[in-house]
């Protein structure tokens, strides 16, 4: 029973050192930089896959003219949903670059290991419609 039990221990121990060799976060509207949150903008983007992120989640909505754009809630700095063109426009906080699809889709193209999360598009069509060559 004994020996039963320290095989059994042993085991237990393996699979926690195995499964703790790598720690997965997921960087939350693509991270933080410089002390901004809910950017979902390009350099928190690039700061989160600096810092080693495997999962980026992006706010995605879609703007008046129906084009794929990274951002959290139209109300934060418009009372409307803008077109592309002011969308990519305007910098984010006044600081950081907006993200549309071309740029998601090179930054997924460039960082194969790199999984996207979204939670504000509940329309399946529409993640078909943009990003089908990255369904997992």
């Amino acid at each position: 029973m004994k020996t039963i039990f320290h095989f059994l221990f042993v085991l237990f121990l393996a699979a926690i050192i195995q499964g703790c060799t790598r720690q997965e976060y997921i960087a939350h509207a693509g991270g933080s930089i410089h002390g901004y949150c809910y950017s979902n903008s390009l350099e928190v983007v690039q700061n989160s896959l600096e810092h080693g992120i495997d999962f980026i989640e992006l706010d995605l909505s879609v703007t008046s003219d129906g084009q794929l754009v990274a951002w959290h809630d139209w109300n934060f700095e418009w009372t409307y949903a803008p077109t592309h063109d002011e969308f990519m426009a305007r910098k984010i906080y006044g600081l950081f670059t907006p993200i549309d699809f071309p740029r998601m889709d090179s930054i997924l193209s460039a960082n194969p290991g790199l999984s996207l999360v979204t939670d504000k598009i509940s329309d399946p069509a529409i993640i078909d419609q943009w990003l089908h060559k990255y369904k997992k």
